[in-house]
């Protein structure tokens, strides 16, 4: 039986065994060799212990054939010789004879090279892992973007923010209607309505702005045309209970208002909700002044006649 020991530098140097399996080549060889037991044992390398059975002498390892910090014994099947003492795996023998570890993230072909790969060298082996926002594929030889966006606890959660994963990270942005706070964590209301280039800038129009949004509508006396970009006059003088509907009021529209007046022969109340009958006969220049003329006032109008004795001539502006 061989067995196979390592020394670390975790344990003081001290080895603990690896490995104990049967040989018989070395037992075999040493056998065919026609010398005293002794001379046998001393085919073994120094570091080796010869053990003696019946049928034959083993070389093999001990617990302090190789005392070294990260090396291990394995005995040579062909040559017992040959010294076992090797460095293990992950670490290189320096020109001191010592076992030094071996940067394998600093090689011609370092490991973890895909794309956002990390190597991270450890004593006698490395860790590959993946950049900040990726993470490890599923055959552990890749790295595969982190979706932040929908992680339990999203970034950019706060009141109508929008998270927008990219490659290896996200961006944080707002809603329609909103622009990112100056704190750079919290969106604040555009108002359309202000600026440069208002909403609703049309003749008469007005903009109000809402949450996010804005409402376009228009001056009192107009109302949204058919394409809802612009203002057109609304008519009050046509409408189902139209204004200066009092007797003899007159309706006369205007752009975005109107006026009410009264028909001929009346005038204004006072209350500016009525009309009055315009006495014309005692006007300052009041009609059917000729000689012999008679004004006589009625709702509205006048009627002309001459005193009595005469006529009205046919020109209906004298009397004969």
């Amino acid at each position: 039986m061989i067995n196979v020991y390592k020394a670390t530098a975790k344990d003081g140097g001290k080895c603990g065994l690896l490995i104990s399996f049967f040989t018989t080549t070395i037992a075999a060889q040493l056998s065919s060799i026609s010398m005293s037991v002794a001379g046998k044992c001393n085919l073994c390398h120094p570091v080796l212990t010869c053990n003696i059975f019946t049928n034959g002498i083993t070389c093999a390892c001990s617990p302090f054939s190789c005392l070294s910090p990260n090396t291990q014994c394995i005995v040579s099947t062909i040559d017992p010789s040959i010294n076992p003492c090797s460095c293990l795996p992950g670490y290189n023998t320096d020109s001191s004879g010592n076992c030094i570890d071996i940067n394998e993230c600093q090689s011609s072909s370092p490991p973890c090279s895909w794309s956002n790969g990390v190597c991270t060298n450890t004593d006698g082996s490395f860790i590959c892992s993946c950049k900040s926002g990726w993470k490890m594929g599923q055959n552990n030889s890749s790295c595969v973007d982190i979706n932040e966006c929908d992680s339990s606890s999203p970034p950019c959660s706060w009141s109508n923010g929008v998270c927008l994963n990219t490659n290896g990270s996200y961006i944080c942005s707002c809603k329609n209607g909103w622009m990112m706070g100056q704190d750079n964590v919290s969106c604040v209301d555009i108002n359309e309505c202000d600026g440069s280039s208002p909403q609703c800038s049309w003749s008469n129009g007005v903009c109000t702005n809402t949450g996010g949004s804005f409402i376009c509508s228009c001056k009192s006396g107009w109302k949204m045309g058919q394409n809802n970009s612009s203002c057109v006059d609304i008519n009050e003088c046509e409408s189902s209970s139209p204004p200066c509907s009092w007797s003899n009021g007159v309706c006369l529209n205007t752009n975005g208002s109107f006026i009410c007046s009264c028909k001929n022969g009346w005038k204004m109340g006072q209350d500016n909700a009525s009309c009055w009958d315009i006495n014309e006969c005692e006007s300052f220049a009041p009609p059917c002044s000729w000689s012999n003329g008679v004004c006589t006032n009625t709702n509205g109008s006048y009627i002309c006649s001459c005193k009595s004795g005469w006529k009205i001539g046919q020109d209906n502006a004298s009397c004969v």
